[in-house]
């Protein structure tokens, strides 16, 4: 339970990243409530549904290689955290675009920020672990710090979000030595 927190905290880190440069786009406080409570719902349900596909991929592929799965599992953590923290050193703040909250950028935007919850899902099923929670951890978890982040943004604007990338991305590797050294 504490590896599936922990990685559900890890992986909403993109999401509450952005959650706070849309809450720091918006100067309507008219709008708050409803954007942080679609943008919490679409970056929440994919990041529950992410690591199921990931998970079922990982199923399949492990009785081709359970001899190597810690390997996998501990190098596609490295890489996915190690991602987070080049992402992190290697710009600011994202832009957000005008039409941010139109349907079809927020599902896009959902999708891109939980591929490495894919890739989690994955590596949980390689290392012969429960996914479901991490799936309900990671959902839950997004939707609470989504929608705060929106509400966070608009206070504080742009200036902290980056920083959650660079927290995650350090969680993630930390969990991916302890699944290699297990």
């Amino acid at each position: 339970m504490f590896e599936a927190i922990l990685s559900g905290i890890a992986l909403a880190m993109d999401a509450f990243a952005v959650s706070i440069c849309a809450g720091a786009c918006e100067g309507e406080q008219v709008k708050l409530k409803r954007i942080a409570f679609r943008l919490g719902a679409a970056f929440g349900l994919f990041q529950f549904i992410m690591p199921l596909i990931g998970w079922a991929m990982g199923e399949y592929a492990q009785k081709y290689f359970a001899d190597i799965a810690a390997y996998i599992a501990f190098a596609i953590l490295l890489i996915t955290g190690l991602n987070m923290l080049y992402g992190y050193f290697k710009s600011s703040q994202p832009e957000l675009p005008h039409n941010f909250f139109k349907i079809k950028i927020l599902i896009a935007a959902a999708i891109a920020t939980s591929i490495d919850a894919l890739m989690i899902g994955a590596g949980f099923a390689l290392a012969d672990m429960s996914v479901l929670r991490l799936a309900v951890s990671a959902g839950i978890i997004t939707f609470t710090l989504c929608f705060a982040g929106v509400y966070l943004g608009n206070m504080l604007g742009a200036k902290f979000g980056s920083k959650a990338e660079l927290l995650g991305g350090i969680v993630l590797i930390i969990i991916g030595f302890n699944i290699l050294f297990k």
